[in-house]
């Protein structure tokens, strides 16, 4: 293999190898990373933390099912302070509906 191919290879395993622990981590984590970045835990307590505006989420997986879930996610109602999270991609609402299924 001359240089030329062999330096584009090694620069892709590398960076491989480097993104390999975030391509691990599982889809709960992932989860918890996006109910982070969107701010829920301001209005939600979930384990132990977290603000009192919204209903506590632990246990949540036990009272709706998926589809209710993702109802809630991405439908606003009148009579909510929730924003919709309508503009999240499918893989995004099912990572975070998975995290919120395990609380």
């Amino acid at each position: 293999m001359n240089d030329f191919v062999k330096r584009p290879a090694l620069a892709l395993l590398a960076l491989l190898l480097m993104l390999a622990p975030n391509i691990a981590r599982s889809a709960p984590m992932l989860g918890e990373d996006l109910f982070k970045a969107l701010g829920c835990r301001g209005c939600h307590l979930a384990g132990g933390s977290g603000g009192s505006l919204g209903p506590a989420l632990d246990g949540l997986g036990k009272r709706l099912s998926p589809e209710q879930m993702r109802q809630v996610l991405t439908v606003h109602r009148e009579t909510s302070v929730m924003p919709s999270y309508d503009h999240l991609t499918e893989p995004e609402l099912a990572t975070l509906r998975d995290y919120l299924q395990s609380l």
